[in-house]
Parts: C-alpha cells; sequence; structure tokens
C-alpha cells in the first residue's frame, strides 16, 4: 500500500519547507530529468512506497532538507516537524522522506 503524502509546513529555525506539496522560493517550473538527482529521489520515494503527488513541491522539498541541515537544524527536528505538520504521515513515512532527500542531495551530511 502506498502512502500518499499530503503538505506539511515546516517552521524551525528560520528554516521554511514544506513536505512533498513543498513550496520553497526556487524554479517554479523545476521537474526531474530522467537520470539526474531530482529523479532518483522521486524514484527512492516510490520505492519505498510514498506516492508523490507533485513532482517539482517534492523536488523542492527534498532540497530544502539539506538547506535546513545547513542552516543548523537537526535531522531529529526536521523529522518531528513532518510529523507535527501532518496527522496523516507516519514516523516512519517522516523518517524515510528526510533520510532518501539526505541521501541523494547531501549525503555528507550523514557522516
Amino acid at each position: 500500500m502506498k502512502t500518499k503524502i499530503i503538505p506539511v509546513l515546516l517552521w524551525v529555525m528560520g528554516c521554511l519547507a514544506v513536505f512533498a506539496e513543498f513550496s520553497i522560493l526556487t524554479d517554479p517550473n523545476a521537474h526531474a530529468d530522467s537520470g539526474s538527482k531530482d529523479q532518483q529521489y522521486l524514484d527512492s520515494l516510490e520505492a519505498h512506497g510514498l506516492h508523490v503527488t507533485s513532482e517539482k513541491d517534492a523536488i523542492r522539498g527534498g532540497h530544502a532538507v539539506c538547506s535546513c541541515l545547513d542552516d543548523g537544524m537537526s535531522i531529529e527536528a526536521i523529522i518531528a516537524s513532518t510529523i507535527a505538520g501532518n496527522d496523516h504521515l507516519s514516523l516512519d513515512n517522516a523518517r524515510t522522506l528526510v533520510y532518501v532527500a539526505i541521501g541523494t542531495f547531501c549525503p555528507g551530511a550523514l557522516q
């Protein structure tokens, strides 16, 4: 069974991100190119049973995880904020969202 991810707003330590139907200030026409990191991220979410309703928003949100980490937000805080803003998202799915984003877009953050 796939879990549908709905919008979740994160406001922690000045870092703004919205999960899966993310709303971050980037190119509004962003989309995943075949073979790109963005497409790898989307494919990995799907492989974990998470259905993305908007590719461009999911991509922006995935990149936002790294921005939040760069701003000093902890992985645990990102996960907790994701859950707090979305009563339909389980702890496991929130972890998946965050760790897939980190593994794809900023793997050095795990070191």
